[in-house]
């Protein structure tokens, strides 16, 4: 298998493993789908974050693919925080329900609000952090929260001599009209990475391909 190959295979980690972890999560070059059971916390755990960080040079596109919090932000979130030091950007507290999309055609018709995704070409580094209220921790004896975002490596700007490679997303940091590429390797495999700037749909999985993809599937 070529590195470009390899370095498009997605990572799996879970949030509620990480909350005392130091060292950042090093993805290099590959997606991360970061999911999160509240089920797994103690209930005197108020908040859970992790580092996520790929290659100098790129940035990061977060994506919820569900979510199913507190419905009141003042009582359980989740925010995106870009940059190291400081935050050059972030996102719109998360929370709420963001039912999950499991089919192709359902992407193809399904509009992402600004809250559902979040870019920031600027850094390298991404800060995923889960905060809650002692309240929303007791009631999660009954409920527990969860939630998954993928998170994906990306270019700052599409090169038109790579329009056959990358696909080009929306972004979701400071400039909400700003863009950023994914490679198309990444379409039509049933995860939301990619933003179309225009419309605000799930680009990556509504293409013609998965459509027919989608058939094929269907048939066999």
């Amino acid at each position: 298998m070529s590195e470009t190959a390899l370095s498009y295979l997605i990572m799996q980690d879970r949030l509620h493993k990480r909350c005392k972890a130091l060292d950042p999560v090093r993805m290099g070059q590959r997606p991360l789908i970061l999911e999160f059971d509240a089920a797994q916390l103690d209930l005197a755990v108020r908040s859970c974050s992790v580092v996520l960080e790929t290659d100098t040079g790129l940035g990061l596109a977060a994506v919820v693919q569900e979510m199913d919090l507190h419905e009141d932000c003042s009582q359980e979130l989740v925010i995106f925080l870009a940059g190291r030091e400081r935050p050059v950007s972030f996102s719109d507290p998360l929370c709420g329900a963001m039912p999950a999309v499991t089919t192709f055609a359902n992407a193809s018709h399904a509009w992402f609000g600004r809250t559902r995704f979040f870019s920031e070409p600027a850094t390298n580094r991404l800060n995923v952090s889960f905060v809650r209220s002692p309240e929303a921790a007791a009631a999660e004896r009954k409920r527990p929260s969860k939630f998954s975002v993928a998170v994906t490596p990306t270019r700052p700007n599409c090169d038109s001599r790579d329009a056959s490679l990358y696909l080009e997303c929306g972004g979701g940091g400071q400039e909400l009209l700003s863009s950023y590429c994914v490679p198309k390797t990444l379409a039509c495999d049933g995860v939301l990475n990619c933003v179309d700037p225009g419309s605000g749909f799930a680009f990556d999985e509504s293409l013609p391909s998965c459509v027919a993809k989608k058939g094929i599937m269907e048939f066999f």
